[in-house]
């Protein structure tokens, strides 16, 4: 059991996982509409390129164009990237609380980009 802890420590220990994209997303909290570049994502979900950072913890709503449809989902800022950050640039890593609109999208696109990458 204590090996698996240690080798968990060296890896990501994200629970769904993620594909490279180049995804337009529209971000909207309170009342200000961010447009961005997704990175990545997973069912759980995303990176956001944005122009400025949001407060961690802050409630948001997406809408992300897959190119074959539009992915709805409610969540939550998990950790922003100042323009510092040395690999992500500035922006938003995003947890969806509740994907609302186009899950099955979702998944197709994860399934299929994920096995290209194979």
């Amino acid at each position: 059991m204590v090996l698996m802890i240690d080798r968990l420590k060296d890896k990501e220990r994200r629970i769904s996982p993620r594909v490279e994209s180049e995804c337009r997303c529209w971000l909207e909290r309170e009342s200000v509409t961010l447009l961005g570049t997704v990175t990545d994502i997973s069912s759980d979900g995303l990176f956001m390129r944005t122009p400025v950072t949001i407060a961690k913890g802050s409630a948001v709503d997406l809408k992300v164009n897959l190119g074959n449809g539009v992915v709805a989902a409610k969540g939550h800022v998990a950790w922003a990237a100042s323009s510092a950050h040395k690999t992500k640039g500035t922006g938003v890593a995003i947890r969806f609380d509740e994907v609302t609109g186009g899950e099955n999208l979702l998944t197709h696109f994860i399934f299929t980009r994920a096995r290209n990458d194979e």
